[in-house]
């Protein structure tokens, strides 16, 4: 099956190894901030902010870092961290 240009073959164990560590390498360990931020959100949640939308609006105010270390949330994160808690 032909892959795009860059892109390495799914099949290719060496190029699939060599991807997820660069991602590691990238992204480090999530798990600091994503329970830094479940804690943000139950804390939004119990002021009575409870949509996605509204979260996400109060993280980025907060400054809260996303898993991957952004500043700026979604509502999708939001509820991708919620669902995955």
């Amino acid at each position: 099956m032909p892959t795009r240009a860059g892109t390495p073959a799914a099949s290719d164990p060496d190029a699939r190894e060599a991807l997820v560590a660069a991602r590691a390498q990238r992204w480090g360990d999530t798990s600091a901030n994503r329970a830094a931020a479940l804690q943000a959100i139950r804390e939004i949640q119990k002021s009575g902010i409870t949509s996605a939308n509204g979260i996400a609006r109060e993280l980025t105010a907060r400054r809260v870092l996303t898993p991957t270390g952004s500043s700026t949330w979604s509502p999708a994160q939001v509820q991708r961290l919620l669902r995955a808690a």
